[in-house]
C-alpha cells in the first residue's frame, strides 16, 4: 500500500511505504528521511534545549553558578569558569535593588547545525514586563523604527566527552 500525503504549508511530503514505514522528502533541505529519524531529531533537540534552559535558570534566575558551570563548556579551572559566568550575570545588574529580575526564558528559534551542534534563539522577559536587551557597540547609532534583534541572544551547545555543554552564547553584551 502507498499512501501519499503533500504538506505544501511546510514544504514536506510524506509517503507511506508499507503500514509501518514513513519516509518524507524536505523541499527546504532536499534530502528524503525516514519518520522515525525526523522524530529522533526533534526529541533531541527537545533534550537538548531543556540542559539550555537549565542553564540559563541557574544563571539568571536561581543564581546557582555551581549548577550552571556544570552545564557550561570551558576550557580553564572549574574556578575561574564559574567567576566569569557570576561575573556576567552581576555585569547586567542582577541582584541590585530595583533591577527587573529574569521571570520567563523563552525559545524563539531552535536549529540543528551539526551532528551534535545545536543553536538556540532566546528572548529573555523580566518581571516588569520588558524584554532584556543589549544596545548596539562601539557608538554606532541605530536607526529609528528597525528591529536589530536586539532582545534575542544566540546560544550554542554542543556533545562534548558524552554531554551536550553550552559552548557559546553571549552572557553579556553591554
Amino acid at each position: 500500500m502507498v499512501v501519499i500525503f503533500a504538506g505544501v504549508v511546510i514544504g514536506i511530503v510524506l509517503f507511506c511505504i508499507n503500514d509501518e514505514e514513513f519516509l518524507t522528502f524536505d523541499f527546504k533541505t532536499e534530502e528524503r528521511v525516514m519518520a522515525e529519524e525526523l522524530l529522533d531529531e526533534r526529541e533531541k533537540i527537545k533534550e537538548v534545549e531543556s540542559i539550555l534552559v537549565d542553564f540559563l535558570g541557574y544563571l539568571y534566575k536561581k543564581r546557582d553558578y555551581d549548577r550552571a558551570v556544570d552545564l557550561y563548556f570551558y576550557e580553564t579551572e572549574r574556578k575561574d569558569a564559574r567567576e566569569s559566568l557570576e561575573w556576567s550575570v552581576d555585569s547586567y545588574g542582577f541582584g541590585r535593588p530595583g533591577f527587573p529580575e529574569v521571570e520567563e526564558i523563552r525559545v524563539l528559534e531552535k536549529e540543528k547545525v551539526a551532528e551534535e551542534s545545536f543553536e538556540f534563539v532566546i528572548q529573555f522577559l523580566m518581571t516588569n514586563g520588558d524584554k532584556l536587551k543589549h544596545g548596539p557597540c562601539c557608538g554606532y547609532i541605530p536607526e529609528e523604527g528597525v528591529d536589530y534583534g536586539w532582545d534575542r541572544y544566540l546560544f550554542t551547545l554542543e556533545k562534548i566527552e558524552g554531554d551536550y555543554k553550552v559552548t557559546g552564547g553571549v552572557t553579556y553584551i553591554p
